[in-house]
């Protein structure tokens, strides 16, 4: 079984979102300091 894999703001730190798989390609911007992250 495969764990989901946490995305956090490289700003500020706050959960973004949770991930299965390595391959996946997400930008996502987040609601509390504006920043766009990229995975």
């Amino acid at each position: 079984m495969q764990m989901m894999k946490d995305c956090r703001c490289h700003n500020c730190g706050k959960l973004l979102a949770k991930i299965k798989g390595e391959k996946a390609r997400i930008e996502i911007k987040c609601p509390r300091c504006k920043t766009i992250n990229v995975k």
